[in-house]
């Protein structure tokens, strides 16, 4: 199946499938938590947005300006993302604990 259809939604030559498998099984375990009402936070959330990013740039063809199709429709919410995100995080490091000595 990787060779016949997946080369075409990801014509970058230089990825291998595993880094694929990697980004879509991160979105997948996200997409879970918030099915499930489950917090996405630290490290996740990081991991997440990374994904999101893989996903704009590598699906699909880039066009003349350099953008995929994808890319081009998740920019502005991409933008939101990251302004929510910030907010967040900032909101969550306020109750964390210091550290012990």
């Amino acid at each position: 199946m990787w060779k016949r259809r997946l080369r075409r939604l990801f014509p970058n030559k230089s990825l291998s499938r595993g880094i694929v498998a990697s980004h879509l099984e991160t979105l997948y375990q996200a997409r879970n938590r918030v099915a499930h009402h489950e917090p996405i936070l630290g490290v996740r959330l990081v991991a997440v947005l990374e994904a999101v990013d893989f996903m704009a740039q590598e699906f699909g063809s880039k066009g003349p300006d350099g953008q995929t199709v994808v890319g081009k429709m998740i920019s502005s919410y991409r933008e939101a993302l990251n302004v929510e995100a910030d907010r967040v995080m900032r909101h969550v490091q306020k109750f964390a604990l210091p550290p012990s000595d």
